[in-house]
């Protein structure tokens, strides 16, 4: 076992490990790379019939990159696109270092995916130079200050910041990101990129999910981002009941509703080249493995089967 780099602390755990009948896996990390990156952002045109989808190049930390829209688009549509982008980078923990060659993460891997989309849509009206010396420039050039955060928690499978001046002349808005299904239930309007504002009734949240579900079928998965240009409860927030508001955990849902859904990001996550043959072997010695993740069904579904755990025809659990 120490020539296939496998070092037995206590010696028993062999014999356990032998009598192995199922193996539960994490997904992120584990069966995939953990090396998330955006590979399309979703927005509403003209009307919520008009869902435009960019393709975005490059899969690295990398935030120089090319956001594929025309370029009537990308003017008629710069402020939902400004929108998306401040509030994917500034609703967000993470940040981006250059060293030694290369673009490094630090934080978690889809915030650090919607920092380099925030990027590069910064990018295409704005001049930056010198990347390597400061990745996120655009961040940095808004000099929104969070003023506070609602922590992502895995019942609300949410995050959301507090910042001022997000609007000029708005005191706090409210800005989040999460699931796209949970979002689409606390929101209540739909920007769309001719600076309307429209109602998301019924009818728009099925044709969104209807969308989800079709990229969620090819293993990736959606980040919904979305505001409360006013704040909601949270606009009236100051230094004196701050901790009271924020401490009230249960209040949050109350807190997250109202917003207005900008739109989503698809997110990849490439499975680790050695996973497939892995799974393959434990099935020949007769261990079951299983697959345990927060996804959304479909992109569980898809990586499963991409990684060989689901074969064609069966159903998860």
């Amino acid at each position: 076992m120490a020539q296939n780099h496998a070092i037995v602390r206590t010696l028993p755990s062999v014999q356990t490990l032998g009598c192995t009948t199922v193996i539960c896996s994490d997904k992120t990390g584990t069966l995939t790379k953990n090396e998330m990156s955006a590979s399309n952002l979703y927005y509403f045109g003209s009307s919520l019939d008009d869902l435009v989808d960019c393709a975005i190049d490059d899969t690295t930390y990398n935030p120089v990159g090319k956001i594929h829209i025309d370029n009537k688009h990308k003017e008629d549509y710069k402020d939902l696109l400004l929108d998306i982008a401040k509030v994917a980078t500034v609703n967000n923990n993470s940040s981006i270092k250059y060293a030694d060659g290369n673009f490094t993460k630090y934080g978690a891997p889809t915030e650090v995916a919607l920092k380099v989309l925030a990027e590069k849509i910064g990018a295409l009206y704005f001049k930056f130079d010198n990347y390597e010396e400061n990745p996120c420039q655009y961040h940095d050039s808004l000099g929104l200050v969070k003023e506070g955060i609602l922590e992502f928690e895995s019942n609300r499978k949410m995050m959301s910041t507090v910042v001022a001046n997000f609007v000029p002349g708005q005191a706090k808005s409210l800005l989040q990101k999460g699931a796209t299904e949970r979002l689409l239930d606390k929101c209540s309007t739909v920007s769309l990129g001719n600076g309307k504002e429209v109602i998301l009734d019924a009818r728009a949240r099925e044709g969104i999910m209807k969308r989800v579900n079709e990229i969620a079928s090819k293993g990736l998965r959606c980040i919904g981002l979305a505001v409360i240009y006013n704040g909601g409860v949270l606009g009236k927030m100051t230094d004196k009941n701050k901790n009271e508001l924020l401490s009230d955990f249960k209040k949050y849902k109350e807190y997250e509703t109202g917003g207005t859904f900008l739109g989503f990001a698809a997110i990849k996550d490439p499975i680790r080249e050695q996973v497939p043959d892995a799974i393959q072997k434990c099935k020949e010695a007769g261990i079951r493995v299983m697959m345990i993740t927060g996804d959304n069904k479909n992109t569980a579904e898809a990586i499963a089967r991409e990684a060989g755990i689901l074969v064609e025809g069966q159903k998860t659990e």
